[in-house]
């Protein structure tokens, strides 16, 4: 006899009124020390804003405000990355580096310079970049926006796209990053590259593991490596209409998530792949109804990361059987009698808002005859909201993202 289970996932279920307080942020609490500094970042500290975290990153490429656990992830990976790689570009092209001060003379400020020089301050690299290798970089490819909304358009001349993809590739940064520093030194290296001031390719970095989320699946992300360095824009999007087709969405959802301004072509392609996963679930359609909602880079990371919960429980705790779609909820049936909560808050704490909503689900849990119920986060839980809601019943896991 199959046995049933009910997974709703809490996407950004706000709290207004704090029956506790709201709760001060100690960074020391709500992330680890591996995430709280590197020798390219330290985060300062933070401050709770809704249920998201909002972080002050120093770094040696300049300030950040982050607006959530998982986007600081996603930032910590990419100042890491960027550290090591201007540092190998330096070692393995310093005769290059010779050669071209010889050559065109390059002055102080310029973004040879993130090539040849260790960075230093975060002046240095605003005037680094700014101009492209003496002017030897493609005139009419366009410049990734600097502002969210999502990045979604890509140089114009294809050869230097393709050396931008494959550049990101090499060094696992993410083509599609709304972090301009990121771009920038994308767009340089590219330059540098295309111009022959650099060897032909990126330095190879010295593999380590630099998943930025405990919960990927490899063979997923080595795929979406694949697929991004590979496939235009357009080319990225039929790829994922091809799959989002084979979910029983109507053309309005499929194309609105398509075309959304929250969500970056990785960002799609990663969920679109991840639900893949489920294939044999049945209304995967309920997921991409409720991500359409996303107004913001951290709900749709965090969109992301709901996806891959999805994926990990499904192939490593219980597989699912059918999503249903609720008010913010999301709702899926799988072969465990128990029922369980995901949210992408990063701290759930007590309030009235939340009292009343978890109330809700727990005399829905009740009412259906699950065996037990369970609230899996990949943030975390103050004492007070742990307290009340181990006394409603549910169990509790926590940071299921580190």
């Amino acid at each position: 006899m199959i046995r049933r289970i009910a997974v709703l996932f809490c996407l950004y279920a706000g709290a207004v009124t704090a029956d506790e307080g709201i709760p001060q942020i100690h960074i020391s609490e709500i992330i680890p020390p591996s995430l709280a500094q590197s020798v390219s970042y330290r985060v300062v500290d933070g401050m709770l804003e809704g249920d998201h975290v909002r972080f002050r990153v120093e770094s040696d490429f300049g300030n950040f405000t982050i607006d959530s656990i998982p986007l600081l992830i996603s930032r910590a990976r990419e100042l890491s990355i960027l550290g090591r790689a201007v540092n190998q570009v330096n070692l393995q092209n310093q005769k290059t580096s010779e050669y071209t001060r010889g050559k065109y003379h390059v002055s102080a400020d310029s973004a040879l310079d993130i090539l040849t020089q260790p960075l230093t301050t975060a002046s240095n690299i605003a005037g680094q970049v700014e101009r492209n290798l003496d002017n030897n970089a493609p005139s009419d490819y366009q410049e990734s926006t600097a502002q969210y909304t999502a990045v979604s358009t890509e140089p114009v001349d294809p050869v230097f796209a393709m050396h931008k993809r494959n550049i990101a590739s090499q060094w696992g940064l993410d083509v599609y990053s709304s972090n301009t520093v990121v771009q920038k030194f994308l767009n340089d290296t590219a330059s540098a590259r295309s111009a022959g001031k650099i060897a032909t390719g990126a330095p190879a970095m010295e593999m380590v593991d630099m998943a930025p989320f405990k919960i990927e699946n490899r063979d997923v992300e080595f795929k979406l490596r694949q697929l991004i360095k590979n496939n235009s824009i357009s080319e990225l999007e039929d790829l994922d209409n091809q799959i989002l087709s084979g979910m029983n969405l109507n053309d309005e959802v499929r194309l609105t998530f398509l075309h959304h301004g929250m969500y970056s072509p990785r960002y799609k392609t990663a969920i679109t792949y991840y639900l893949d996963l489920l294939k044999g679930v049945v209304n995967r359609s309920a997921f991409i109804r409720m991500a359409i909602s996303a107004d913001s880079e951290s709900s749709a990371l965090g969109y992301e990361v709901a996806a891959m919960m999805l994926a990990y429980y499904h192939q490593n705790i219980s597989p699912l059987l059918k999503l249903f779609s609720g008010n913010k909820v999301l709702q899926a049936i799988t072969v465990d009698n128990r029922i369980l909560y995901f949210s992408t808050s990063d701290l759930i704490y007590w309030s009235g808002n939340n009292e009343m909503f978890f109330k809700t689900l727990n005399k829905h849990a009740e009412q259906a005859g699950f065996n037990g119920k369970e609230i899996i986060t990949s943030g975390d839980f103050s004492d007070e909201a742990s307290t009340q809601l181990q006394n409603m019943g549910f169990q509790l896991r926590k940071r299921i993202i580190f």
